[in-house]
């Protein structure tokens, strides 16, 4: 079984590890921006300041890191 996977890892193409490597890497910010967006539709409807979340959320996409990874991930998708 282990050797199937690691045949399976060795054929695939450079881009798609690089997929693979750019998704995991990004997976945690991904899932704080779906839980900030979440949470501000939520204050929205509750007619609640969403001030701090948008801010909290915007400096997530101001990340120099992260968007380079986050365009380079869109390049190879």
């Amino acid at each position: 079984m282990k050797a199937l996977l690691v045949l399976m890892a060795l054929s695939l193409s450079p881009e798609a590890r690089e997929f693979i490597d750019l998704t995991s890497k990004l997976e945690p910010v991904q899932c704080e921006k779906r839980r900030l967006r979440r949470e501000i539709t939520l204050a929205e409807v509750e007619k609640k300041d969403t001030r701090d979340l948008r801010r909290r959320f915007a400096a997530l996409d101001r990340n120099p890191k992260t968007s380079r990874m986050e365009k380079r991930l869109a390049e190879l998708e």
